[in-house]
């Protein structure tokens, strides 16, 4: 791709997409390879076109793609109901995405089912402390001590936080906060024996 002109590479490029056969049709793994020698506009363009929903196949591109590009990939994910809600998938997207994607992400994955808190941790370091605020608040009410201990590192003075371990234990929770928590661990072991 080099020896082309950038003329020629678009030539290829529009060729290969408008092509009927699935051997010529260009994806995902086609276009990192082709992705320093494109514009950022043209690869936006033919990520919008095939329609690039795997958010794990995208960051081998996401250097090379505009944030708007990878905001709207972000959002078409969230908003499809089959979507995985785990958060690995989107940690290695993190560096590239804006503060703003990032958290309506975490918003919409702390509003899931059958989420594991502690994969967010990878996401902690490009989240604003407000976020990362309303997670560990959300493991305090119902995550787990091991969940807690992972986003340790970025829970500074600033946080209020009770680590009294004797406090769920004791009953001195929060009525509100113990139902919802058990209606979530209820809901779980119902998904649970379904299976």
């Amino acid at each position: 791709v080099p020896i082309l002109k950038p003329e020629q590479v678009d030539k290829v490029i529009n060729d290969n997409m408008d092509s009927d056969s699935k051997e010529e049709k260009i994806d995902i793994k086609m276009l990192i390879g082709l992705a320093p020698f494109l514009s950022e506009e043209k690869l936006d363009a033919m990520v919008d076109r095939i329609k690039a929903d795997d958010l794990g196949a995208l960051v081998g591109l996401a250097p090379f793609l505009s944030k708007k590009t990878l905001r709207k990939c972000v959002e078409n994910s969230m908003a499809d109901a089959n979507t995985d809600t785990s958060s690995v998938k989107i940690i290695g997207l993190a560096p590239f995405l804006d503060k703003e994607t990032l958290e309506k992400y975490v918003e919409w994955y702390l509003s899931r089912e059958n989420k594991k808190m502690g994969s967010l941790v990878g996401l902690a370091p490009f989240l604003s402390r407000g976020t990362v605020q309303k997670i560990v608040t959300y493991i305090q009410k119902c995550g787990n001590l091991k969940d807690l201990i992972a986003f340790g590192p970025f829970i500074g003075k600033w946080m209020d936080i009770d680590f009294s371990a004797g406090k769920r234990d004791a009953g001195q929770t929060d009525r509100s906060a113990e139902e919802e928590c058990a209606d979530r661990d209820n809901h779980e072991a119902h998904l649970g024996a379904r299976r």
